[in-house]
């Protein structure tokens, strides 16, 4: 786009009533989570469960002055997690005079209390950004005669619905955000390198050979292409591998950071293949639009999004193929009877700039900044008749995924299709966790739901690199599970809970219960009990349902029910917002209240809880 246009469009986004809307959604999440994690209190304590009245916050001003914040808000059955009425924000100043609340005056005024300094500033910093960024999206979506996107697509928009920095994106520009973000729908292309043999670290699926994954990525043309291009600067081809860069990446990370490998010819730029792709709502994540088959691209990006610097370490690259191998190995040999039906979106090739041989200062600025993860293309998995929609998207209000699922319910029944999308979403999950010994990192965003005319009929998982986790010798098949590469010292130190490997069976237990029922399924329920008034403690007596009724068809896996409880009366969760105001290394993983612990017991059943 014209740099003009970029500026004016922003402009009269800020000018809009969508900025209103995107403060109010940008403050509402940022209370809930503030409130949820403990972090500030209210004068009155909090509403019990059910009730819904005004509370209270208080703060300070610049100027050493009394204020403060008053909002309606309650406490859901759903892990105890807080709801906050939007639009009922209200800042009470020093003279009693009330209006609506702002953002940036509430981090100083209430938040400021308890933080100062450099982190209290990057919290600033990347809830400013989300703001911006997500009165943009608004913005876009109002626009009359906008461009119209795939439902696919169009649920990959939202961004994360408690974490209160959703789409701070710290890096790009306007210009960037329009390029690359995924609601406005452009197609992008991302660089093709070559990689001097001896930086590059190749990982494969089994049985899958170099040229094969190369020239099914590119065609034969394009590998023609591109090795023609090497012989030009007199080049050997067999001393390069080929790998995809994100186009913000190259120029804004690769070329300030390694300006001398390319100089030296181990980084040497290509050009672009044939296809285009769309970003997906990891921003990173980059879907083929060309042919939807063909892998979607998960890329190394400088920039933060949800408070985390989205590289791709090189173990988690290298790991990629050997996990889904392993999960493949498990499908495969799985003769449990009438066992779940879902898909697997393998990561079948992972390619890495390999750092080790950088002098040190270069090696750490460069740590993780090209990667690449080829994963199995949707439509590659899907069978006749299904059409896809992201998890995510089901439990957001506004989109055309809420007018899908509203029309689905009114079609089928509220309480039919509920009970058929947790049959098809929870039966899997719980079934690797039971039988195998595995717990996948399957928030909503790593979960799609295959249906048929709106009617659930299985699930595909994605995102397996980094996102498995397990007890080695509680495995159900311990001789299938793979040497991965180990997570290096340096890496733990930036994030001491990014692990595949534990001793500790609730760590695997919780992984599952944190990603998949209090963030996927939590907000599901918070999402049906206020759009369709299906109460909170309905569902998770149908989610409990489902859990129980596996239990009683295999009760060969009886020891492992109660090795992974998931009716303990406690679950374990990130604190996503305090860890944005004190350091990584001092902040916890907290105990909230499981939802499911009501239904450990239920009239003529079995109960494997402790």
């Amino acid at each position: 786009m014209q740099r003009w246009n970029v500026i004016e469009e922003r402009a009269s986004a800020l000018r809009s009533r969508a900025y209103d809307r995107a403060e109010q959604r940008v403050l509402g999440q940022l209370i809930e989570a503030v409130l949820y994690e403990e972090i500030v209190s209210t004068t009155e304590g909090l509403p019990s469960e059910g009730e819904s009245r005004s509370v209270t916050l208080a703060g300070r001003s610049c100027a050493g002055e009394a204020v403060s914040y008053q909002f309606v808000c309650r406490c859901s059955f759903s892990f105890g997690r807080v709801r906050i009425d939007r639009g009922t924000v209200m800042r009470s100043g020093p003279d009693g005079a009330t209006a609506s609340a702002r953002l940036a005056l509430f981090v100083d005024e209430v938040l400021g209390l308890r933080q100062q300094g450099d982190l209290l500033r990057r919290l600033q910093e990347e809830l400013a950004r989300t703001l911006l960024h997500e009165a943009e999206s608004h913005a876009w979506r109002l626009l009359e005669g906008r461009r119209r996107i795939a439902p696919h697509e169009e649920g990959e928009l939202d961004g994360h619905p408690y974490h209160p920095c959703f789409k701070s994106r710290i890096g790009f520009d306007a210009g960037d955000n329009r390029l690359y973000g995924p609601e406005f729908g452009e197609f992008l292309q991302p660089l093709w390198i070559a990689v001097a043999r001896s930086h590059a670290r190749l990982s494969l699926r089994r049985g899958l050979e170099e040229e094969e994954w190369l020239r099914g990525e590119l065609g034969d043309r394009g590998v023609r292409r591109f090795r023609d291009e090497l012989k030009r600067m007199d080049c050997n081809p067999g001393d390069y591998r080929f790998m995809p860069v994100h186009p913000w990446q190259w120029e804004h990370v690769v070329v300030p950071v390694l300006h001398r490998e390319i100089a030296d010819g181990i980084l040497i730029p290509l050009g672009c293949s044939d296809d285009f792709y769309r970003a997906q709502q990891s921003i990173r994540s980059l879907e083929n639009a060309t042919d939807r088959r063909k892998a979607t691209l998960k890329l190394s990006l400088g920039i933060i999004n949800t408070s985390t610097r989205r590289m791709l370490a090189q173990h988690t690259v290298l790991n990629a193929a050997l996990v889904s191998d392993w999960l493949h190995d498990l499908m495969e040999s799985d003769q449990t009877p009438n066992k779940p039906d879902f898909a697997l979106l393998d990561e079948y090739a992972g390619i890495a700039f390999d750092t080790a041989s950088l002098p040190p200062s270069v090696g750490e600025r460069a740590y993780g900044a090209l990667g690449a993860i080829m994963r199995r293309g949707l439509e590659s998995v899907m069978q006749s008749g299904e059409q896809a929609l992201p998890f995510a998207a089901l439990s957001h209000p506004e989109g055309e995924p809420a007018s899908l699922v509203e029309q689905w319910i009114s079609r089928y029944g509220l309480d039919a299709w509920v009970d058929d999308l947790l049959e098809v979403s929870v039966t899997p999950l719980i079934h690797l966790l039971f039988a195998h010994g595995l717990a996948l990192e399957s928030h909503a965003q790593n979960i799609l739901l295959l249906h048929s005319e709106g009617r659930p009929v299985r699930i595909a998982l994605r995102d397996f690199h980094d996102g498995v986790r397990f007890c080695r010798d509680r495995l159900a098949k311990p001789e299938r599970c793979p040497e991965l590469h180990p997570e290096p010292t340096a890496h733990l130190a930036q994030n001491r809970h990014s692990y595949m490997q534990t001793n500790d069976p609730s760590a695997v237990r919780d992984f599952l219960h944190s990603a998949f029922f209090f963030v996927g399924l939590g907000d599901l329920s918070l999402s049906l009990s206020e759009r369709f008034g299906l109460a909170e403690a309905v569902f998770w007596e149908k989610v409990a349902g489902v859990i129980h009724r596996y239990q009683d068809c295999h009760p060969e896996f009886a020891e492992q029910y109660v090795l992974y409880n998931l009716f303990s009366d406690t679950i374990r969760i990130e604190q996503l917002a305090r860890r944005r105001l004190w350091p990584d290394s001092e902040v916890e993983p907290r105990w909230v209240p499981n939802p499911l612990h009501a239904f450990c017991l239920t009239k003529g059943e079995k109960s494997y809880a402790e």
